[in-house]
């Protein structure tokens, strides 16, 4: 169900589409670092997970017509902390969440266009 998934590895991807995924398009996770460069991620269930201590990477990056746009969060114990976004470029549209995250201060780009949602965690 996810178009790519990572663990424990660096990724560079450049002028792909990515579309039509059940569940993730990109998984970024266990600590992975992805670099992402004129890409695009169309009708999906969740566009970019970014967990687990993992780092993203986005330049030229188009998400559409996702639920969640980008979503950044911990899932695993193993690790302290959420993923990291790092955006030069991003482009949402038609999303119902553009950014859905545990921690905003994981993100690094103007959040003032985008429709965010803050989740809590509950220990």
């Amino acid at each position: 169900n996810d178009g790519i998934d990572s663990m424990e590895s660096t990724l560079y991807l450049k002028n792909v589409t990515i579309s039509e995924n059940l569940d993730k398009s990109i998984s970024n996770g266990e600590a992975s670092e992805i670099f992402l460069d004129n890409v695009k991620i169309l009708n999906s269930n969740i566009g970019i997970a970014a967990k687990d201590q993992s780092i993203t990477h986005l330049n030229n990056v188009l998400i559409k017509n996702t639920s969640i746009g980008i979503d950044i969060y911990r899932k695993n114990l193993r690790y302290k902390d959420s993923g990291k976004v790092f955006s030069k470029s991003i482009f949402f549209d038609k999303n119902k969440v553009d950014i859905s995250t545990d921690n905003i201060s994981k993100i690094n780009f103007d959040l003032s266009n985008y429709k965010v949602i803050k989740k809590w965690l509950l220990i």
